[in-house]
């Protein structure tokens, strides 16, 4: 089930009542600002941040458990800077985009 009203688009899981998905959508109907998506008991796992269809901004993912997956920044669809990447056990690791995309 998918509905979108006032901007704000929203996809459910089959049972109807937990949200999947949501986030603002542009004129065209791109993903625009935050978007969030949601395990079946409503828990955010990931939180991601768009500009008119295109990966922008700070974006958090977790893993099915809940603990953090990684955490990094998008300008217009390229990672940059330092992300934080964590394994299962929470061991994290860096990763810099800037000295990657040189």
């Amino acid at each position: 089930l998918v509905v979108t009203e006032n901007g704000v688009f929203t996809e459910y899981y089959p049972d109807g009542k937990n949200v999947k998905f949501r986030g603002m959508q542009d004129d065209d109907k791109k993903r625009h600002g935050q978007w969030i998506y949601y395990n079946e008991k409503g828990e955010e796992l990931s939180i991601t941040h768009y500009d008119h269809g295109i990966l922008h901004g700070h974006t958090i993912v977790k893993y099915p458990n809940g603990k953090l997956h990684y955490v990094g920044e998008y300008d217009q669809g390229k990672e940059i800077g330092i992300w934080m990447m964590y394994d299962e056990n929470g061991n994290m690791s860096e990763k810099n985009y800037d000295l990657i995309n040189k």
